[in-house]
C-alpha cells in the first residue's frame, strides 16, 4: 500500500443512532434522531491511518511544492502522474480538514457553510480529471477513478459519479475497488428506488467482494425484499448477516447490530412477535437483548399490535423483573393497555408501576447501583403516568363521565403515591405540586367529600422541592385555592352526614363550580352535642385557612363557617367565643353582624335575658358594628328592649312568679323605654298584675296613663274593655256587665251612624272585632254576679249572633260550663254538643275538646249510655284522622282521656287485689303482678299519646300503683304458725319486696311531677302527686293550702304584637 493510501481500504457505518436511549419510548424518540426508514447508510471512505497526517503548515508547503513540481514537468515525465495523483489527495486533504473546521464552527442549530471546503475539495477533482484524461495508460488510473467517484458521490453529483464508477468496472474489472464500486452503484440504484437494478449491483457485489463487501451487500439485499413486500426473504437475509458477522471487525459488528435491528422491524411486519421474542433470546444477551426486545416491543405498539407489544413486555419483565429497564416495560404496558382502551387493567397496571419506581421497592433497590437507571426509570414512569392521568382527566372534563373521573382519580393516586413523596424531595416530581391539586379537584367533581377534603389538605401543605425547575411549575396559587375548598368538602361531607346530601352525579361538570360556602341559614343546636370527626376537620380546616391566609377575602366567611359549626352542635361557649373574636376582628363587616345576630339568638334561646339585654347593648354601642340609621342598628336596639321585657315577663313574672317585682319592673320598662313599641304591653301586663295583686285603683291608674300616653297602641281598646272589667275587680259586676252590654250597643249604632260623630273607619274596623267579645265578657260577668239566666241569655245572644264565627264553639263551650255549673249536667251536655255542630270544619282539635267536655257532663249525669256514644265517637274521628291532626294537642289531650278513662277501671280492679290471705299469697302476688304489668301498659298508652296533662296524671296513677303494690305487701299479716325468729325473717322479706316497689313509685312520681314544673301544669292531679310523695318522702313539699287553679299566662313575644296579646284580665279571643 502506498504512501498516499487508498480510499476503499475499509468501509465506515454511519450507525442510525450511536447509542440506544433505555428510557421511555415516548422519551426515546425525543432525544434520538428521527426512526430511519431505511436501511443503514455506508459510505467508502479512506482510513485516516492511511492517510498522511499532515499539519495545515506542511501542507500548505507541500501543495505549492506539488502544484510547482506539476508545471515543471513535462507532461512525458513518467513522474507526472504520481505527482498529479499526489496534488489531489493533497487537496482531499486540505477540504476534509476544513470540512471539519467549518463544521465545528456552526453554532447550535446553523448550518455549516461549506463553500471553501468545496472549492478546495473541486481542486482535487480537477487533479484527477486531468489525470485521467492526459495520461490513459497511468496503472493507478482505477484508483484515480475510484477517488474522484468518491469525491463527486460526496459533493452531491452522484450521476457523474456513477459514470466513473461504470467506468472503472469496465476497465478495471478485476480491480479490487471493482466490488465497492458495485455496492455504490448499488446503492445509487437503491437511493432512486430502481430496485431491480439494485438488486444486480448487489449480487456482483456479493459474488466478487470481500467478506465485509459480502455482508453489506446481503443486508442492502435484505431491504431490497422489505421494500418489494418480501418479509420473510427479508427476514433469512438478515439472520444470515448477522451470523455472518459475529466475530468480525467492528465494522461487521456494527453490520450486524443495524441488522438486528432491522430484524426487530422485520418481525412486526410479519406479524410474528413471539418469533421475534424467541430469537433474540437465541442469539443475543444482556444489554443488547434488553434493547432490542424493547425495540421490538415499540415497534409493534408504533404499529398498532398493541396485544404483540404486550406479549413482549410481560415476557420481558417475568424474566427479568428487577432489570434497569424494567420500568421503561411497565409503563409500555400501561400505553398498550391505553390504547387497547382497557382501563380496568389500565388502573392496575399504572399501580403496579407506581409501586415500582419510588425508593424503597425491590427494583429501586436492585438498581441502587444505578443512579443512571433510577433517575431514568423513575422520569420516564412519572412522564407517562402524567401524560396519561391528564388525557384521561381532560376527556372526563369533555364528557362530563363519572366512570372516567373515577378512572383519573385511581390514576393520580398512583401517581401520587410514587412521585409526591415530599418527605424526599430529590424524588418527588416538579409537577407532584399542581397534580396532588388536580387529584383533589376530580376526588370534588365525583363527590367523594372526604377524599378531595383530605387531598387539599395536602396540597395545603405540600413541600414543592427547592429545585428551580420544581419551583417553576408548581403553581402556588394552588395553595390558597386547596385550603379554601378543603372547608368546601369538609362543610359538603358535614351536609351528607345531616342527610343534605345529593345523588351521586351521572354527569361531573368541574366548570360549574362549587357553590362557595353555604348560603342555607344555620339552626341552633337544641342541645349541646360533641362534634362528629367531619366536623372537627371541618373546624381544623377553617382555623387553618384563617391562619395561612387571613387577608384572604373569604377569611371572615371561613372564621364564621368555623363558628356556627359549633353554634349547630348547641356547643354555645365555644361558638360565643368564636363569634366574639370575629365581632373584635373587623366589626364593620356583613359576618360580624350575622355573628352577633347568632350570639343574640344563643343567648335568647337559653332564656338568659339579662345577658342578652347587656349584648345587645354593647352592640348598639359599637359604632362601627351597628351604624345608625342601619337595618342592624335598629334591630339590635329593638333586642334590647325586648330582652329587657323578655326578663320581667319570662323571668320574674312567670319563673320566678314575684308578681310584685314584675308588675314593679313592668312600669320601669315603660319608664326607661317609653318609644318602645312593648311599653303599651307592659303597662297593660302590670295593671294585669296590680289587678291580681288586689291593688285595682292603681290598675285602674296605669290603664288610664296606658290610654293616655298610647293612644293609638292596638291595645287600647283591650285597655278600655280591661278598664270596664276592673269595675267587676272593685266589686261592681253588674256595672261591668252592663257596660259590656252597652258597648255591644254602641258599637252597633256607631255602625249605623246614630252614635255621634263619625268613627275613623280603622278604629271602628279594629272596633268590631271586639263586638263578640264583649258580647261574651257579657255573660261572663252576668255569671259573676249570679244572674245565671241574664249570663245564658247574653251567650245565647251571642251563639245567635255570631254562629259562624271561629268562636262560636268556644262561646258554646262557656255555655255548657254555665249549664254544669248550674247543675243542669244534660243541659251543660247538650251545650256543649251545640259546641262540636258549630267546630268549623276541619277544625278536629276544637271539636275533640267538646266532647272531651261531653263526657265529663254525660259521666257526672250518670248517663252511662251516653258517655259511651261521645266515646265510641271520639273512636271514631280518631280513627278517620290523619297523622298531622293527630298531634294536636287538643285531639291528643281527648283521646288521652279516653284512654284515661279506659283505665280507671283497671286501676279499681288492681286496688282490689291484697295479700290478706296468708294460705293465696303467692297466687295473689302472682295476680297482683300480671295486673300491675297491664295496667302499667294501659297508663303507658296515655303517656305515649304526648298529652301532658293526662301524661301527669297517668304517671300519678302508675305512682300510685306501685304505692299500692309496695302497701299492700306490707300490709300482708304474718303466718301465725311461723316461730319468732321467723317472723322477722318473713317481715324482712316482705320488706325487701316492698322497698323497690315503693322506690320505683317514688321515682315515677317525680318523673311525672318534674314534667308538670317543666310544662307549667298545675292540676289536680299534681297536687295528688305532690300529696303521694309526701305519703312516701315526708316532707318533701310543704302543706298547700286549695285554690283554683287556672291556666298559665301565654308567653310576651319580643317582636312587636300583631294582635293583642292576653292576659289575666281575660281579654282576646282565647277568652
Amino acid at each position: 500500500m502506498t504512501a498516499v493510501a487508498w480510499r476503499a481500504a475499509a468501509v465506515g457505518l454511519m450507525v442510525w443512532a450511536a447509542g440506544w436511549d433505555t428510557t421511555a419510548h415516548a422519551a426515546a424518540e425525543r432525544a434520538a434522531p428521527p426512526e430511519r426508514t431505511g436501511p443503514a447508510v455506508f459510505r467508502l471512505d479512506l482510513s485516516d491511518a492511511q492517510r498522511e497526517q499532515l499539519t495545515e503548515a506542511k501542507r500548505e508547503e507541500l501543495i505549492a511544492q506539488l502544484e510547482t513540481l506539476v508545471q515543471r514537468f513535462p507532461d512525458d515525465s513518467p513522474r507526472k502522474p504520481d505527482l498529479l495523483f499526489q496534488l489531489g489527495e493533497a487537496y482531499w486533504e486540505k477540504s476534509k480538514a476544513l470540512r471539519r473546521a467549518e463544521t465545528e464552527a456552526a453554532s447550535g442549530g446553523d448550518r455549516a457553510d461549506h463553500r471553501r471546503s468545496d472549492a478546495v475539495r473541486t481542486r482535487a477533482m480537477d487533479a484527477y480529471s486531468r489525470l485521467l484524461k492526459g495520461f490513459p495508460k497511468y496503472e493507478r488510473r482505477d484508483e484515480v477513478l475510484f477517488s474522484l467517484a468518491y469525491d463527486l458521490e460526496d459533493v452531491g453529483r452522484g450521476d457523474e459519479a456513477v459514470a466513473q464508477y461504470r467506468a472503472l468496472i469496465r476497465d478495471f474489472p478485476k480491480s479490487r475497488f471493482a466490488p465497492d464500486a458495485w455496492l455504490e452503484l448499488g446503492n445509487h440504484a437503491f437511493e432512486k428506488g430502481n430496485l431491480a437494478a439494485a438488486q444486480d449491483a448487489y449480487q456482483h457485489a456479493s459474488r466478487i467482494g470481500s467478506a465485509r463487501v459480502r455482508s453489506y451487500a446481503t443486508y442492502k439485499l435484505a431491504w431490497c425484499d422489505f421494500n418489494v413486500g418480501d418479509f420473510e426473504a427479508a427476514r433469512e437475509k438478515l439472520a444470515r448477516v448477522v451470523d455472518g458477522s459475529a466475530g468480525g471487525t467492528k465494522t461487521l459488528l456494527d453490520l450486524r447490530t443495524e441488522a438486528l435491528v432491522d430484524l426487530t422491524r422485520v418481525y412486526v411486519r410479519l406479524d410474528r412477535p413471539d418469533d421475534g421474542l424467541a430469537y433474540f433470546q437465541r442469539n443475543t444477551e444482556g444489554t443488547e437483548r434488553r434493547k432490542l426486545v424493547t425495540r421490538l416491543a415499540n415497534a409493534l405498539a408504533d404499529a398498532g399490535e398493541l396485544q404483540g407489544a404486550l406479549k413482549v413486555y410481560k415476557a420481558v419483565l417475568q424474566a427479568e423483573p428487577l432489570a434497569a429497564e424494567a420500568a421503561t416495560w411497565q409503563q409500555a404496558v400501561v400505553r398498550a393497555y391505553d390504547g387497547l382502551h382497557d382501563r380496568e387493567r389500565v388502573r392496575t397496571e399504572a399501580q403496579r408501576l407506581a409501586e415500582m419506581v419510588h425508593p424503597g421497592t425491590r427494583w429501586w433497590t436492585a438498581n441502587a447501583g444505578s443512579p443512571q437507571a433510577l433517575r431514568a426509570g423513575f422520569d420516564a414512569a412519572e412522564e407517562a403516568l402524567r401524560t396519561l392521568v391528564t388525557a384521561y382527566h381532560q376527556e372526563a372534563q369533555r364528557t362530563g363521565s363519572p366512570r372516567t373521573y373515577r378512572l383519573a382519580a385511581d390514576v393520580y393516586r398512583a401517581y401520587l403515591s410514587a412521585f409526591a413523596r415530599d418527605a424526599d424531595p430529590e424524588w418527588t416530581s416538579d409537577y407532584a405540586f399542581n397534580m396532588s391539586f388536580y387529584s383533589a379537584e376530580v376526588a370534588w367533581g365525583l363527590g367523594d367529600w372526604r377524599a378531595a377534603a383530605e387531598q387539599y389538605e395536602r396540597v395545603v401543605d405540600f413541600r414543592i422541592p427547592a429545585r428551580p425547575t420544581a419551583r417553576e411549575v408548581g403553581d402556588e396559587r394552588y395553595r390558597a385555592t386547596a385550603a379554601y375548598n378543603a372547608v368546601l368538602a369538609w362543610d359538603r361531607l358535614v351536609d351528607a352526614e345531616h342527610g343534605r346530601v345529593q345523588a351521586a352525579p351521572t354527569r361531573v361538570d368541574e366548570k360549574q363550580g362549587k357553590g362557595g360556602l353555604r348560603t342555607r341559614a344555620p339552626t341552633a343546636g337544641t342541645t349541646a352535642s360533641a362534634l362528629s370527626e367531619a366536623e372537627q376537620r371541618l373546624v381544623a380546616a377553617c382555623d387553618r385557612y384563617a391562619e395561612r391566609f387571613p387577608e384572604a377575602k373569604d377569611a371572615l366567611d371561613i372564621r364564621y363557617q368555623a363558628a356556627v359549626v359549633f353554634f349547630e352542635r348547641g356547643q354555645t361557649p365555644a361558638a360565643l367565643d368564636r363569634f366574639g373574636k370575629l365581632i373584635a376582628l373587623a366589626p364593620d363587616s356583613e359576618r360580624a353582624r350575622q355573628a352577633a345576630d347568632l350570639t343574640l339568638h344563643v343567648l335568647e334561646t337559653k332564656g338568659d335575658w339579662l345577658a342578652l339585654n347587656a349584648r345587645a347593648q354593647e352592640y348598639a354601642r359599637n359604632g362601627a358594628l351597628a351604624r345608625p340609621g342601619t337595618d342592624f342598628a335598629k334591630r339590635v336596639t329593638k333586642v334590647a328592649e325586648a330582652s329587657r321585657y323578655a326578663w320581667v315577663s319570662e323571668v320574674v313574672h312567670k319563673q320566678q312568679h314575684q308578681d310584685v317585682r314584675a308588675a314593679q319592673e313592668f312600669l320601669r320598662f315603660a319608664d326607661d323605654y317609653p318609644r318602645s313599641e312593648h311599653a303599651p304591653q307592659a303597662l297593660t301586663y302590670a295593671m294585669a298584675l296590680l289587678e291580681e295583686q288586689g291593688q285595682l285603683q292603681r290598675a285602674v291608674e296605669v290603664g288610664h296613663r296606658a290610654l293616655a300616653h298610647y293612644p293609638a297602641t292596638p291595645l287600647r281598646l283591650k285597655l278600655a274593655h280591661g278598664l270596664a272589667d276592673l269595675s267587676a275587680q272593685l266589686g261592681d259586676f253588674r256595672q261591668a256587665a252592663e257596660a259590656s252590654e252597652a258597648f255591644v250597643a254602641a258599637y252597633d249604632r256607631a255602625r249605623a251612624g246614630k252614635d255621634g260623630p263619625r268613627i275613623e273607619r280603622a278604629l271602628l274596623d279594629e272596633a268590631s272585632d271586639w263586638v263578640a267579645p264583649a258580647q261574651g265578657e257579657a255573660g261572663l260577668y252576668w255569671a259573676a254576679v249570679g244572674r245565671t239566666e241574664r249570663a245564658i241569655n247574653a251567650y245565647q245572644a251571642y251563639l245567635k249572633r255570631f254562629p259562624d264565627r271561629k268562636d262560636a264553639s268556644d262561646v258554646a263551650l262557656s255555655l255548657g260550663r254555665l249549664q254544669e255549673s248550674a247543675g243542669r249536667l244534660s243541659a251543660a251536655a247538650q251545650a256543649y254538643e251545640k259546641a262540636e255542630t258549630l267546630v268549623p270544619s276541619g277544625a278536629a282539635p276544637r271539636r275533640f275538646e267538646a266532647l272531651g267536655l261531653q263526657l265529663q257532663a254525660w259521666r257526672k249525669a250518670r248517663q252511662a249510655a251516653r258517655v259511651n256514644a261521645v266515646q265510641q265517637r271520639v273512636r271514631q274521628l280518631w280513627a278517620g284522622l290523619g297523622p298531622e291532626a293527630r298531634k294536636d294537642p287538643a285531639v291528643v289531650s281527648t283521646y288521652a282521656q279516653l284512654l284515661l278513662d279506659d283505665a280507671e277501671p283497671l286501676f279499681e280492679q288492681y286496688r282490689r287485689i291484697d295479700f290478706a290471705r296468708t294460705q293465696t299469697v303467692q297466687a295473689d302476688l302472682a295476680r297482683k303482678r300480671a295486673s300491675l304489668k297491664g295496667l302499667e301498659q294501659a297508663y303507658v298508652a296515655v303517656v305515649s299519646t304526648g298529652d301532658a296533662r293526662n301524661g301527669i296524671a297517668a304517671l300519678t296513677r302508675i305512682g300510685e300503683a306501685y304505692a299500692d303494690f309496695a302497701t299492700k305487701i306490707r300490709q300482708a299479716p304474718t303466718p301465725k304458725e311461723l316461730a319468732e325468729e321467723d317472723r322477722a325473717q318473713y317481715r324482712d322479706e316482705l320488706e325487701q319486696l316492698a322497698a323497690p316497689l315503693e322506690q320505683r313509685a317514688l321515682e315515677t312520681l317525680q318523673k311525672g311531677l318534674a314534667k308538670a314544673y317543666e310544662l307549667g301544669i298545675y292540676t289536680d292531679w299534681t297536687l295528688r302527686a305532690q300529696d303521694d310523695v309526701n305519703t312516701l318522702q315526708p316532707g318533701t313539699y310543704p302543706p298547700q293550702t286549695r285554690v283554683a287553679l287556672r291556666p298559665p299566662d301565654p308567653p310576651a313575644p319580643l317582636a312587636a304584637p300583631q294582635s293583642s296579646a292576653s292576659v289575666a284580665l281575660g281579654k282576646g279571643a282565647a277568652r
